[in-house]
């Protein structure tokens, strides 16, 4: 009889916590749909390349770095350098030569004399070319318009509630989970020959680009059943 009575109010205790599990879940009504927002990427600056040939002494090798980065400056005094690729390598006559390529974002108005200022820095053993320029936003100017975007989308999600709430009165809807995926559609893509040659010409007006981006986001809200 007890062996009866402990089986019965363990049955009832499981039973109990199903019970207590799904009175502490609510049950919710969910409506799941999806929100765009577009908006067009625009800059006037360009991310220029410099490439660096140079052959130098042992002595000469230990300044090289800073010596580039002085001549950058007179290439350009309107960009922040950064080197991006240094190779060394040393021939069987003990002479030093390295290959060096740096990059810098530049206003549109500065690119006419690039080539010319290349030519004139360089001289024998160590020779500057402007081995590429690349009109595309960067990646400050693209954070911004998609924080933008995102902006958009909260206050379409916000406004879509709002219309739920007043159709369905009897329901209290509210935002459940919202999933964000974006992509850039660029409708200019680089090319850089072609903007190189651009950039020989002396020009008074700014080249504005811009790349298309695309937020989207899968909005689900929902209301407690």
């Amino acid at each position: 009889m007890k062996k009866i009575s402990l089986l019965a109010f363990m049955t009832l205790l499981m039973f109990s916590h199903v019970f207590a599990d799904t009175e502490q879940t609510p049950q919710l009504n969910t409506v799941t749909y999806r929100l765009t927002a577009e908006q067009w990427v625009s800059t006037t600056t360009a991310k220029v390349t410099v490439s660096v040939d140079a052959t130098l002494s042992a002595e000469g090798m230990a300044a090289i770095q800073q010596q580039v980065m002085n001549n950058l400056a007179n290439i350009s005094p309107k960009g922040d350098w950064h080197i991006t690729v240094f190779n060394r390598n040393q021939d069987q006559s003990g002479l030093e030569s390295v290959y060096i390529e740096a990059t810098a974002r530049l206003p549109e108005d500065a690119l006419a004399t690039l080539r010319d200022a290349a030519k004139n820095i360089s001289r024998s053993g160590e020779t500057y070319r402007i081995a590429n320029i690349e009109f595309t936003p960067s990646l400050a100017e693209t954070e911004k318009v998609r924080t933008a975007l995102r902006n958009e989308i909260y206050l379409q999600a916000k406004a879509e509630i709002a219309t739920l709430n007043k159709t369905y009165s009897d329901q209290k809807y509210f935002l459940h989970s919202i999933t964000f995926s974006d992509d850039a559609l660029p409708i200019l893509p680089p090319r850089p020959m072609m903007l190189a040659k651009v950039a020989e010409q002396p020009s008074s007006s700014a080249m504005a680009v811009s790349n298309k981006l695309i937020v989207t986001a899968e909005v689900v809200v929902a209301s407690v059943a």
